[in-house]
């Protein structure tokens, strides 16, 4: 993988760092995509596909879609998942059956050994205290220079900079990340020349108060038009992974997910019927 894409094989620029490698050391499924955030948020979508063909008892296509999201490593589309699978699976009325016990029992299991396997492995349990908003380097702030910069834009113009003042690479941007090579005498200092990774503070400056409140009242009617617990809760997880991603790199992904996922939530009944991958 790092060949490809170091060769410019895969993309037109060859591109000398990708994080491949969740904590340094676990390699991340990137797919047919060549994308890891891409391709779990793939799996995202295939189970609202699922949901909405009322396939959600295909157990071995979720299962399948599940492992293709964890190995992934992407944080934010993992979250839409585990919203979505709560809002699917969990019942609106609690009825203690012995089916239940076991799947019960058995879920309780497999997550005990997962935790004891997780608490036994020094990467991923970096991996995973990331998820934790209490923990110094969590998801979000890894993010903190580039949303710090872009509310200090926000405040010195709250009616927006205009579409691109903060994301375009020709733009006139300086941020401060950091300093690297702690070796030194002197360590380097990082600094980023336009935002990414966080696009919901980043669209607040750009867009301005105005265009965010459209921008919020867009994403409602997208993602909450049904009313029901599977698009609250895709657009509460949707919000979440807004907050740390950047979706300027994959503008064409974004747009037919949200094509895809209105269409199916708007024409539930009159989707044509396929056949699962089992």
């Amino acid at each position: 993988m790092r060949y490809l894409f170091s060769e410019g094989i895969i993309f037109k620029e060859p591109s000398a760092y990708m994080a491949l490698m969740a904590s340094r050391s676990i390699p991340r499924n990137t797919g047919f995509v060549f994308d890891f955030r891409i391709m779990a948020q793939l799996a995202c979508l295939y189970f609202i596909s699922l949901y909405y063909l009322n396939k959600t008892k295909s157990y071995w296509d979720v299962a399948l879609l599940v492992t293709v999201a964890i190995t992934t490593f992407s944080r934010g589309p993992l979250i839409i998942l585990g919203l979505l699978l709560l809002a699917v699976y969990l019942p609106k009325k609690i009825r203690i059956t012995k089916r239940i016990l076991v799947v019960v029992f058995s879920s309780f299991i497999f997550l005990l050994g997962s935790v004891v396997y997780v608490l036994n492995n020094e990467n991923l349990q970096k991996f995973v205290s990331t998820f934790n908003p209490f923990q110094d380097k969590n998801a979000f702030s890894q993010r903190g220079a580039f949303t710090a910069y872009s509310l200090n834009k926000f405040y010195e113009n709250p009616l927006g900079k205009g579409i691109g003042a903060l994301s375009s690479p020709n733009a006139d941007n300086k941020i401060y990340a950091g300093i690297t090579n702690l070796h030194k005498e002197v360590p380097d200092k990082i600094y980023y020349y336009k935002v990414t990774d966080a696009y919901l503070i980043m669209s607040l400056a750009e867009k301005g108060i105005i265009g965010f409140i459209l921008l919020l009242l867009s994403l409602i009617e997208i993602f909450y038009s049904r009313r029901n617990r599977v698009s609250l809760f895709f657009f509460l997880g949707f919000l979440i992974n807004l907050i740390g991603t950047d979706i300027p790199k994959q503008g064409f992904y974004y747009f037919v997910f949200i094509v895809i996922y209105y269409s199916l939530s708007q024409n539930k009944m009159s989707m044509p019927k396929f056949k699962s991958l089992t």
